[in-house]
């Protein structure tokens, strides 16, 4: 049986960059799931989807993991 491993983490409420990465972990839950959502439909469009969807412009492809992230209530670009 393995044992357990403990952490603490702690943030300053008055420190702008503690906060941030208080965020930034409990963010972290959502990112999994927006790139998880993100690879299942670069997956779904390579598998099933027409010849066009393989042939993604980085702009179609950004735009896609921008709309995914959003979707899953992350801003990449918000402090």
């Amino acid at each position: 049986m393995t044992e357990p491993v403990y952490a603490t983490l702690h943030f300053y409420h008055d420190d702008p960059d503690s906060m941030r990465r208080l965020r930034e972990c409990l963010d972290a839950p959502n990112v999994k799931s927006a790139l998880w959502d993100f690879d299942q439909e670069l997956r779904r469009r390579w598998k099933y989807g027409e010849e066009s969807d393989q042939l993604m412009t980085v702009e179609q492809v950004r735009g896609l993991l921008c709309k995914t992230l959003a979707e899953n209530g992350i801003n990449l670009w918000e402090d």
